[in-house]
């Protein structure tokens, strides 16, 4: 059925019960045409914006109905013990006494889920059948330029009268504030009366996307106005970044992460391959970010566009963090302005990336309390011009934009996704000069290690800096080298040819030749054939000792200590794999003796 014909049928009741309890206040200026015809195409508007979702990055709009889940309510995570978890559904919302206050995280859903709300209260099983009594009216904040009652009387179609206060002094009569009115009543006691007779649902969508010095006054009112609903009901939307202050009156609920099961249910309605969809994401670190159903979508958009994933993780990850910043706010038409000047969300990375390499290396945890906050700002907001004693208000600011940084109690934060925290780290490190630091980062934590090496300008030159350069590589455990070796395969760095990363590599398997795991890892570095050729390049620096030899190793040994061209010391050397070598003479195939020179032996 055609939008506006439905909406003129569902609007009827709404209609009439808004004319009786009017009737007496329609003067001149009212016209019951016109409120019929506004609140008509109001709800035209609901229903076909209620129709649809789009996210970022797609072409074309999918059915609300058939395309998104159900998903699940919380206490939001400051107020939550670890052990306390009450989860209420989706169709509790409207089961619900009072009025409700839904947050979430950037990409959580809370537009989603006001736009399936919306459909609940309007169709059941038949298309015209009513699944409540509720009445949907939608307010979109960062649409608002006037008061929550002013907005509400000029969506029903209302004319609204302005009236300045006069106060009279002794001498003096002073113009007050504005007051509203319909007809002959005050606007802030009309507007209950009208929700209650028609039993409205008033949808709230953006508490955090009006401009800081309005959300005080939009706050007070929504409280006022919820105090003053008996059969009517608010449900308002903002991002946990964005709730700061407790609004009497509205239960606040948090929107869960997504549990396996709606996950899948989100992979079967989107992928164009869901079973090879779910088994490729589930190689890559950034699956952890599938919890969010933005960050899952663009995924699947991915996914479907490409017939595959991103190779490199770090290409998702500044998808992610790019789209948090910026692209989401203006994919929506949302201008968020920083308290601080030049805070922009360019320097904001940057901000976060120094941020997230103190929690990782000097707190040494995803997970942060006040007093850390408090610590790790002190230490580095002189680079970004901030003041010295607003830890918490730039956190705040950070994950009412971003919500990169959530407040999970009165005295704890965490960033929302641990692979992202490891990203913006890595950002921090691979500035530093190369090798400065880095096996000192490689015991502690090698993760952002592997990240800052597959995302610098130069991945073999830091790789072979941190083997042959670094004083101190020789500490690191055999496990910590394990975790770096197996995230650098994920992270896909595209290699260089270079002597460097050859020699590099042959050290890494003279040390750890009775480390079989190790090995194994190595040899999965030798079928990149930027990594082969290198060890091809570094070979002739070298020959083979055979009386140390046998039947699974050749065993080479250094012939100079030092090269003067590169400035750095070569390996002494020790058992290499035979294949290895066996691989090296194919490759060089006749050139193999002018290449190698009289210090090396092949054997028939």
């Amino acid at each position: 059925m055609d939008p506006s014909i439905l909406a003129g049928i569902l609007a009827k009741p709404v209609i009439q019960g808004m004319f009786s309890l009017l009737k007496e206040q329609f003067n001149k200026d009212q016209a019951p045409k016109d409120i019929k015809v506004k609140v008509e195409n109001h709800l035209t508007e609901i229903i076909n914006w209620s129709e649809n979702v789009q996210f970022f990055e797609m072409h074309k709009s999918k059915n609300t109905d058939d395309c998104t889940v159900k998903l699940q309510f919380g206490i939001p995570r400051k107020f939550r013990s670890s052990e306390r978890k009450e989860i209420e559904e989706e169709s509790d919302l409207l089961k619900m006494p009072g009025n409700i206050l839904i947050i979430g995280d950037p990409g959580a859903g809370k537009t989603t889920t006001l736009k399936r709300i919306s459909r609940h209260t309007l169709f059941s099983e038949t298309e015209l059948e009513k699944y409540h009594d509720y009445f949907p009216l939608l307010i979109k904040l960062r649409d608002i330029n006037t008061s929550i009652y002013v907005e509400i009387a000029k969506t029903l179609g209302f004319v609204v009268r302005e009236v300045r206060k006069k106060i009279t002094g002794k001498t003096t009569l002073f113009i007050g504030e504005v007051e509203h009115f319909i007809g002959d009543e005050k606007l802030d006691v009309v507007i209950p009366k009208l929700l209650n007779k028609s039993h409205i649902l008033l949808l709230v969508d953006g508490l955090d996307e009006l401009p800081r010095e309005h959300k005080g006054q939009f706050e007070s009112d929504f409280t006022k106005l919820g105090n003053k609903l008996t059969t009517s009901k608010i449900i308002l939307t903002c991002r946990s970044g964005g709730y700061s202050h407790y609004i009497d009156g509205f239960t606040v609920l948090e929107i869960c992460p997504l549990e396996d099961f709606q996950i899948n249910e989100i992979i079967q309605k989107w992928a164009d391959e869901p079973e090879i969809f779910k088994s490729t994401l589930a190689k890559y670190p950034y699956s952890d970010l599938a919890n969010r159903p933005l960050f899952l979508n663009q995924l699947i958009i991915t996914f479907n566009y490409y017939g595959e994933l991103p190779n490199q993780p770090s290409e998702v990850y500044e998808r992610i963090i790019n789209l948090m910043l910026i692209q989401w706010d203006l994919h929506r038409k949302v201008r968020r302005k920083s308290k601080y000047a030049d805070f922009k969300p360019e320097k904001k990375i940057k901000f976060l990336s120094a941020f997230a390499y103190n929690l990782t290396y000097k707190i040494k945890s995803k997970t942060f309390t006040k007093k850390d906050l408090i610590s790790t700002f002190q230490k580095i907001h002189n680079k970004f011009r901030l003041p010295p004693n607003e830890a918490e208000l730039v956190a705040e600011e950070i994950e009412s934009h971003t919500g990169i940084i959530s407040k999970t109690t009165d005295h704890a934060y965490e960033f929302s996704h641990l692979s992202l925290q490891e990203f913006l780290c890595a950002l921090y490190i691979v500035r530093e000069p190369i090798g400065e630091m880095s096996s000192i980062y490689l015991k502690e934590y090698p993760p952002p290690v592997a990240i800052a090496i597959a995302i610098s300008s130069s991945p073999e030159k830091m790789l072979s800096s941190l083997i042959l350069r670094d004083e101190n590589f020789s500490s690191i455990s055999n496990e910590s080298l394990k975790i770096l070796l197996f995230r650098l395969l994920v992270e896909d760095p595209v290699f260089s040819v270079s002597t460097e990363l050859g020699m590099a590599i042959l050290k890494l398997f003279f040390l750890f030749s009775e480390d079989t795991e190790l090995i194994s890892v190595l040899e999965e570095y030798t079928k990149f054939d930027e990594v082969i050729n290198s060890i091809c390049t570094s070979i002739n620096l070298f020959r083979v000792d055979m009386e140390k030899s046998n039947g699974v190793n050749y065993y080479i040994v250094r012939r100079c200590s030092f090269l003067t061209k590169l400035q750095v010391q070569t390996p002494e050397g020790g058992p290499v794999p035979r294949f290895l070598l066996e691989r090296i003479m194919k490759i060089s195939n006749s050139h193999l003796e002018e290449y190698l020179g009289d210090f090396f032996f092949v054997p028939n």
